[in-house]
């Protein structure tokens, strides 16, 4: 839309006669001249690094304002960029970025709340996080559907979707957000051991809904008594008693961090070159598939109840092996194979990681820990831009020179997970451990 209304286009050469020099329109592509495409391009990552700085920004607003004031804030930032967009011309410059950074201040902050309802639905977290990725992904239907209506060269008919957009997602959060987020108990039975006592009289006062409980608490023999059995069945979260420092500066979520960046590269560069290094009518299904990419989200996140978020992320990795390695070679055939890999790449793009922490670390800490793993590869996915733009001069072949490296980041993630797994097993091993029946025994049971 924003290439055939003719943004940019003034970077574009022209002749005396006002005409533009080698318009790559005439040979059947959107773009005018790869000066063009280049910045359009680069919205993306622009929106993108937006959208994840805002992240940290947005986690301490949940925590502070509440979800109903934080979503709300979110979609009049959504108000404000399409309000940009839709009166975009060909001169625009400034005013073009604008809107795109205002759409990325407003995705995180009007999204990261709807989360908070995991906690109603102890247990299942993983699909109902994967539930809500599965209708976020939904969302790339948008640019179809404006892209059939705005059939002409302009791009003010986005009017109407500021009204039926985010205006009425604003009254949707005013009227069903909550305004105080739904509290959590977390259950850390080291810390109470010896403390029946006063472990009853905490739980009397504690809230019924959580993260690893629901309906009516259980007493604390029965929880001890079950807790062998919840181990071995529910994801072995770090002890709640770690500072957030401390949890910020683990191995198991510095490694996560790791993940998150190379997924931030490996995502903006396939969207920012999709149209070099696709056949064109591969480039159409792109489009046309990427709104579809919540079947395999919600297929991915059911799955992860079963085989663990980590197997799910091993997969995962290897659609995106797949999308850059069938990239390579411009056919029709190969072109089809890398978009549908990349469709089940982009399904779980951040989801797996807000499943991976919810799983493995102290609730109180999930807005702030995942906040900051979009801030910083959102930060670094800026790094993908120059790249393109590097790429763009030196031909047709120009784009192995980052497809390559790509791929060999993706093998590599493979060691990440494979290290990120090892360090799961190992903790999941000394619990088990210290709550076996003999340990119980020695502890509950001192010698006469």
């Amino acid at each position: 839309m924003l290439l055939r209304a003719g943004v940019f286009s003034f970077k574009c050469d022209v002749d005396e006669g006002g005409a533009f020099v080698n318009d790559q329109r005439e040979f059947g592509n959107h773009y005018i001249c790869d000066k063009q495409d280049a910045s359009v391009q680069s919205l993306f990552v622009i929106t993108l690094a937006t959208h994840c700085t805002m992240s940290a920004i947005a986690g301490a607003m949940m925590d502070t304002l509440g979800p109903k004031i934080t979503s709300m804030i979110g979609q009049c930032f959504h108000i404000i960029a399409w309000s940009l967009i839709s009166t975009l011309t060909a001169e625009s410059n400034a005013q073009v970025y604008l809107g795109f950074i205002f759409m990325g201040l407003g995705a995180d902050t009007a999204f990261l709340p709807t989360l908070l309802i995991t906690r109603l639905f102890p247990g299942a977290a993983a699909t109902v996080i994967t539930l809500i990725g599965s209708a976020s992904s939904a969302s790339f239907a948008i640019p179809l559907i404006l892209n059939s209506y705005l059939t002409g060269n302009g791009i003010s008919g986005c009017w109407w979707y500021v009204g039926f957009g985010p205006c009425l997602f604003l009254l949707i959060a005013a009227l069903s957000m909550p305004l105080k987020a739904y509290k959590v108990f977390e259950d850390d039975l080291s810390n109470n051991q010896g403390t029946a006592q006063t472990d009853q009289h905490t739980l009397s006062e504690s809230p019924q809904l959580s993260k690893q409980d629901t309906g009516e608490l259980p007493s604390f023999a029965e929880r001890a008594s079950s807790k062998e059995t919840k181990n071995q069945q529910q994801p072995t979260r770090a002890p709640t008693n770690h500072t957030f420092l401390k949890t910020l500066f683990s191995e198991s979520y510095l490694l996560v961090v790791m993940y998150f960046i190379a997924v931030g590269w490996i995502t903006s560069f396939y969207q920012e070159a999709h149209d070099r290094i696709l056949e064109p009518t591969a480039r159409t299904f792109l489009g046309n598939a990427l709104p579809f990419s919540f079947i395999p989200c919600i297929i991915l996140g059911k799955l992860s109840e079963t085989i663990g978020i980590l197997a799910v992320m091993g997969i995962v990795n290897s659609a995106g092996l797949l999308a850059y390695a069938f990239s390579l070679k411009q056919t029709v055939a190969t072109g089809i194979i890398s978009v549908l890999s990349f469709m089940v790449y982009m399904s779980l793009f951040v989801s797996q990681v807000f499943v991976y922490v919810e799983e493995n670390f102290p609730a109180r800490f999930f807005g702030r820990l995942i906040g900051i793993v979009q801030l910083v590869g959102g930060l670094l996915s800026l790094l993908c831009s120059p790249l393109f733009h590097l790429t763009v001069g030196l031909g047709p072949k120009g784009m192995y020179v980052v497809q390559l490296p790509m791929i060999g980041l993706l093998l590599l993630m493979y060691v990440v997970l494979v290290r990120m797994w090892w360090i799961h097993r190992r903790y999941q091993v000394s619990r088990r451990r210290e709550n076996s029946p003999v340990a119980t025994a020695g502890v509950a049971v001192p010698e006469p």
